[in-house]
C-alpha cells in the first residue's frame, strides 16, 4: 500500500491544494467542500446531488448556481496532467512493451458546438493497458471521430507498444498513420482487398506488402477461428450495444498486425485479451459519472464541465483499480469492483477534511480493512423468467441474458 499512500501524498494532496487556492475571499460556502460533493458525485445515480448534500452539512442549502460557480472554477486547474498521469502508474512504473487495448464509448450529452447546432452525444475513446486493467490514456472526441483520437493518442506510446483493436479500427488510412508509430493488432474488415485474397487461401498466415497513398507497409495477417458458441454470444453482447454487424457471423477473423515476427497463437491471445477493455468501460461506466455527466445545472462551459468530470471519473477509476489489485493477489477476486470504488470515495471525502500524513495512512489501512470484510457473495438470481442474475442497472432479460455470457474467449 505504499505506493498508494504516496500517490495520495504526492498527487491527490498537492491538488487539492490548488482547489483550496480556488477561494479568494470569505465566501458563504468553501472549495473544499465542493469539491467534497464533486468527488463524492462520481457515481452512475440519477437525482443523487441533493442526497448527498444533506451528508455534507456546510453545504445545505446550496443552490445550483453556487454549486456550478465552483464547479467551473475546478474547471480551470485541469486534472489530466496533475492526476490522471500519475494514477496510472501507481503500482507498475511505466515502461517500453505496453499492451494497450483501444475502444470507445458513446456518452449523452446536451449541448451545442459553436455553430448552435445541438450534440447529443459525445464519444470517449480510450488505451486499457492489458497487464494492469488500468486506463493509459483516454481523449473525448467532439466529432465521434475514434480513428483522429486514437492517432493522436499514439503519440504518447512508443514502437515497442501494441495497440490491439476491434474491426471498426481496421480501415487503411488508420493502419498506415499507425504503422511507424507504434505496433498495432487489428482485426480488419471483409471489405478490404487484402481479406478478400487472404481469407480463400489455405493459409494460416502471411505477410503481405500494401500501398496506400504511397506510403508502403510489410503486414502479416493471422486467420483467427471462432467456434459457434463464442460467435452466438458475441451477437448477443453487440446486439444489446446496438453494435450489431454481419461480420460478427464469420467463422474465421483476419487478424493484422506490423510486427512481423509475432507468432499465431501469440496474436489469437493479444485478441481475446482486447476484451478486458470492454470489461473496463463497463465498470467505469457503471460505478462512475461517464453515462450522463451532466449535474452542473448552469454552468458556463458546459464542455470543459464534461471532460473535468469524466477526467476525474477516470482517476477514480484508476485508483480503485490499483486498489482492487493488491486485494485480489494469487488471481483470486476477493472483493467486488463497485465495493472498492464506494470505499475509494469514502477514503478521499475522509482525507479532503484532513489531509495529513496520519490521516491519509490511517484512511487507508481502514479502507483495505473494510474490504476484507467484504467477502464475494452469491450472484442474486432471478425467480421468473430466465434469467441468471442482475447486472447492475440492466433489466431487460436479452440484455441480461448477454451479459451472463460474455465471459468468453473473444476480443
Amino acid at each position: 500500500m505504499y505506493r498508494i499512500t504516496s500517490f495520495i501524498k504526492k498527487s491527490f494532496v498537492p491538488y487539492l491544494t490548488e482547489i483550496k487556492q480556488c477561494q479568494i475571499r470569505v465566501n458563504k460556502y468553501f472549495s473544499k467542500d465542493m469539491f467534497r460533493l464533486k468527488v463524492l458525485l462520481t457515481q452512475d445515480r440519477v437525482g443523487s446531488r441533493d442526497k448527498i448534500k444533506i451528508g455534507i452539512k456546510p453545504l445545505i442549502g446550496a443552490k445550483s448556481s453556487d454549486i456550478s460557480y465552483w464547479f467551473n472554477k475546478f474547471t480551470k486547474i485541469g486534472i489530466y496532467d496533475q492526476m490522471f498521469m500519475n494514477s496510472r502508474n501507481i503500482i507498475h512504473p511505466t515502461g517500453k512493451g505496453r499492451i494497450l487495448a483501444a475502444d470507445g464509448s458513446v456518452i449523452c450529452t446536451r449541448i451545442f458546438n459553436k455553430h448552435g447546432v445541438g450534440k447529443a452525444s459525445l464519444t470517449v475513446c480510450a488505451l486499457l493497458d492489458i497487464k494492469t486493467h488500468l486506463f493509459h490514456e483516454y481523449a473525448i472526441a467532439d466529432d465521434c471521430n475514434e480513428h483522429t483520437s486514437l492517432v493522436n493518442q499514439a503519440k504518447t506510446c512508443t514502437i515497442d507498444d501494441i495497440i490491439i483493436a476491434d474491426r471498426n479500427y481496421g480501415k487503411y488510412s488508420l493502419l498506415s498513420q499507425l504503422y511507424d508509430n507504434v505496433g498495432f493488432l487489428v482485426r480488419i474488415s471483409k471489405n478490404m482487398n487484402i481479406y478478400k485474397s487472404f481469407i480463400k487461401s489455405s493459409e494460416h498466415t502471411r505477410i503481405i506488402e500494401h500501398v496506400h497513398n504511397g506510403k508502403k507497409m510489410r503486414l502479416k495477417l493471422i486467420k483467427y477461428v471462432i467456434s459457434k458458441k463464442t460467435r452466438k454470444r458475441v451477437k448477443v453482447y453487440m446486439s444489446d450495444m446496438n453494435q450489431i454487424s454481419d461480420e460478427d457471423d464469420e467463422s474465421v477473423f483476419v487478424l493484422c498486425t506490423n510486427v512481423l515476427d509475432m507468432s499465431e497463437e501469440t496474436a489469437q491471445q493479444l485478441y481475446r485479451d482486447r476484451w478486458k477493455i470492454e470489461t473496463g468501460f463497463r465498470y467505469l461506466k457503471s460505478n462512475f459519472d461517464v453515462r450522463n455527466p451532466m449535474k452542473a445545472g448552469n454552468c458556463n462551459s458546459i464542455t470543459d464541465h464534461i471532460k473535468y468530470t469524466i477526467g476525474l471519473s477516470f482517476v477514480m477509476y484508476n485508483i480503485t483499480q490499483n486498489i482492487k489489485l493488491v486485494r485480489d493477489s494469487d488471481n483470486v477476486r476477493k472483493c467486488r469492483f463497485s465495493g472498492c470504488a464506494d470505499q475509494v470515495r469514502y477514503m478521499l471525502d475522509q482525507i479532503i477534511q484532513n489531509p495529513s500524513l496520519l490521516n491519509i495512512t490511517e484512511q487507508i489501512t481502514r479502507m483495505m480493512k473494510r474490504l476484507i470484510m467484504h467477502k464475494v457473495g452469491k450472484p442474486k438470481l432471478i425467480c421468473n423468467g430466465n434469467h441468471d442474475k442482475k447486472r447492475g442497472r440492466y433489466k431487460s432479460k436479452k440484455t441480461i441474458e448477454g451479459l451472463n455470457n460474455t465471459e468468453v474467449e473473444y476480443g
